[in-house]
């Protein structure tokens, strides 16, 4: 099947697509699910209808560019990057994600090059990215302030937080006058698992440096299925056991959250996926594709949204293969440690497990201005929550339908339409590898699917 005829069922399927507006200009809406670029666009230009046709189904309310680690080495002006990393000829420029900008309806976060490039430099990039219409500068411009450097890597630019911490300081009074509007956020460590002295003291250097200041931080939150069984193939029962994770892992980026001091206005997660390391990988059971990596990333998600100052939740990323990616960016998107079948193919510019599940949450919440969780109890395997009193969406975890009383919902919610498969399947958009879509009109007693995600509006 061509990649345009499998857009147009795409489009079919997710018919809920609706035109909510724009969110105000100068406001931060929550909860905001968007992606990180990630270096899979700068290493392999990607600019094309398809994948900005897909990109526009996912909704995504934000789009960090250029990219992380890759942006910290990222030529602004060429499109390339700087060395030690290379890319394409002619690289990735302003103009191609204004292009993927335009046709998603997507805000920008920049990634400043703090690494590789100086201060005067990033500002005349800044303006070059208002002139082409990137972002308008009577709006809030949002501006991420650097990569990961609280890792040793980055010790002989960064010796330690404090040093990072007045640079900030500097490049955020700089900017301000350049751009009054310009929201700003700082490299803070992740909630999990972080050792040795660099990184556990890394925050509250940052912190000290910026004392008298208002400014929002930056997280980059990666965690482990939590089956272990180091290349184990994917069971029911590990299935089962992968999707109570998610609650764990919100419970720990609140309790980080709430120990933020109150200087910290927000928390932008600007990078968040299953692990994707080599050695944690190398540990873990094969999940990566599987319609359980779909509905563990919605469900970890909708969790994310409910924390208090959580504004923004980026998922890692928007392009790649199964270990990350939302959309294919290849024919060989499962071929990589883990996959729950390396040998198969994949249909580029179509949705992954992952890409489809938050997908329908990203159009539920699009431009919403409040989030309500939905009382779902006593059914456990139940998420939910309500957006702007007019949307909602309720995934289902467990492997039995599940009855959705009409008093749960939104009074003014008609319709619903989503997708369910069998969490073992894996989701490549060939053939019976496909999702099966259900819809209707809202009734007293709704079934939703095993293991589906279904939105209401």
């Amino acid at each position: 099947m061509s990649a345009s005829l499998l857009l147009s069922r795409l489009a079919t399927l997710f018919f809920f697509l609706m035109p909510f507006s724009v969110a105000s200009p100068g406001t931060l809406e929550r909860p905001l699910i968007g992606y990180n670029l990630g270096a899979w666009c700068l290493e392999h230009p990607s600019w094309n209808e398809s994948f900005y046709n897909t990109s526009n189904l996912l909704r995504p309310s934000f789009i960090r560019i250029p990219s992380g680690t890759l942006g910290n080495y990222w030529n602004w002006s060429s499109g390339a990057a700087i060395s030690p990393y290379t890319t394409p000829a002619g690289g990735s420029t302003l103009l191609d994600f204004k292009a993927l900008l335009d046709a998603t309806e997507a805000t920008p976060i920049f990634m400043l090059n703090m690494l590789t490039d100086s201060l005067e430099n990033q500002i005349k990039m800044l303006h070059s990215a208002a002139r082409v219409g990137l972002f308008n500068t009577t709006e809030t411009v949002l501006l991420e302030l650097g990569n990961e450097f609280y890792f040793g890597s980055y010790s002989s630019f960064f010796k330690d937080g404090g040093v990072y911490g007045a640079l900030c300081a500097q490049w955020m009074d700089s900017i301000t006058l350049e751009f009054p509007r310009a929201a700003f956020a700082v490299v803070t460590s992740p909630s999990f698992g972080s050792s040795g002295q660099r990184i556990l003291s890394w925050d509250d250097q940052v912190f000290t440096s910026l004392k008298g200041r208002r400014f929002a931080v930056s997280m980059h939150e990666y965690h482990d299925s939590g089956l272990g069984c180091a290349g184990c193939p994917l069971t029911r029962a590990r299935a089962t056991a992968m999707l109570t994770a998610p609650a764990g892992i919100a419970s720990k980026l609140a309790t980080t959250v709430s120990k933020l001091p109150a200087a910290v206005t927000d928390v932008w997660v600007t990078e968040w996926s299953l692990n994707m390391n080599k050695d944690a990988v190398s540990k873990e059971a094969a999940v990566f594709g599987s319609w359980a990596s779909g509905i563990f990333t919605a469900a970890t998600a909708l969790l994310y949204a409910c924390i208090p100052r959580v504004t923004m939740i980026g998922k890692h990323a928007l392009l790649g293969d199964v270990s990350a990616g939302a959309i294919f960016g290849g024919s060989d998107g499962f071929n990589v440690v883990n996959s729950v079948d390396p040998s198969l193919p994949s249909l580029p510019w179509t949705p992954t497990a992952s890409g489809w599940a938050l997908g329908i949450l990203a159009n539920a919440s699009f431009s919403a201005r409040s989030l309500a969780p939905l009382s779902l109890s006593p059914q456990s395997t139940l998420l939910g929550a309500a957006f702007d009193d007019s949307r909602a969406v309720i995934i289902n975890m467990d492997a039995s339908p599940a009855q959705v009383p009409r008093a749960s919902l939104p009074k003014a919610v008609t319709l619903f339409s989503g997708v369910s498969a069998d969490a073992l399947l894996p989701i490549n958009g060939i053939g019976s590898n496909s999702l099966l879509p259900h819809n209707g009109t809202v009734s007293d007693a709704m079934l939703l699917p095993a293991y589906s995600v279904t939105q209401f509006f």
